[in-house]
């Protein structure tokens, strides 16, 4: 199956969907599903431990976390259906009645613009969306969540990284959300949904980093 991608610059690219995500699973395959001195040690070929955890360029960052989201996205709107069991109540609040009209590209771009956060934060925002992900499967990023998903894992990730940060208010209308009561909620059904921990350990920061920088080289490949 094969599928367009929007990119940062507003063109599209057609992908295979199988393709890529097989790649983009390679990585995950080397580190999730081994032992974990096995797992370390593939990590360890990918990203280079003397690197500082912000390693990547913001062009890599944006072009990686674009590329995975997007791919994410492709492979949930075929099984996205809404929701309709007990866990609509919880999830509810990030689905959107339809796609947004500005891709993800543009979207990222705006929050690296007027966040003044480092690269890392959107490392481990990537990150806590698909911890996340991972423990509440029906999530299912998908176009008409993705934004809102984002948002609560970015607003987290810097609160928690980052020293200086911005007010809810200030976030909501970066993030397009319509008033800072909606965006305490999004935070707080955020925490809820990662167990209220969002302490990542270094070595997984590690691993995202490496996954996006692979992301990232796919994307330039599609080009």
């Amino acid at each position: 199956e094969r599928a367009s991608l929007i990119k940062e610059d507003g063109s599209t690219m057609v992908v295979d969907v199988a393709v890529a995500q097989t790649g983009l699973e390679r990585l995950e395959d080397a580190n999730m599903r081994l032992p974990e001195s096995e797992a370390q040690m593939r990590v360890e070929q990918i990203v280079d431990f003397e690197d500082e955890w912000d390693g990547l360029s913001e062009e890599e960052m944006l072009r990686g976390l674009s590329y995975a989201l997007n791919l994410l996205c492709c492979k949930n709107d075929r099984l996205w259906r809404g929701l309709n069991s007990s866990n609509f109540r919880q999830l509810a609040i990030f689905c959107s009645s339809q796609r947004q009209v500005f891709d993800l590209g543009f979207y990222l771009e705006r929050f690296s613009k007027y966040m003044n956060c480092s690269n890392i934060v959107f490392v481990a925002a990537f990150a806590l969306l698909d911890l996340a992900q991972r423990r509440y499967p029906a999530i299912g990023v998908n176009s008409f969540n993705v934004h809102r998903l984002f948002t609560a894992a970015v607003v987290l990730a810097a609160k928690f990284l980052d020293d200086d940060v911005y007010t809810n208010r200030y976030y909501a209308q970066i993030a397009g959300v319509r008033s800072v009561h909606e965006m305490n909620a999004l935070e707080l059904q955020m925490l809820g949904l990662l167990g209220w921990n969002v302490n990542i350990p270094p070595r997984t920061l590690r691993y995202y980093s490496g996954y996006l920088r692979l992301a990232a080289r796919a994307a330039l490949k599609e080009q």
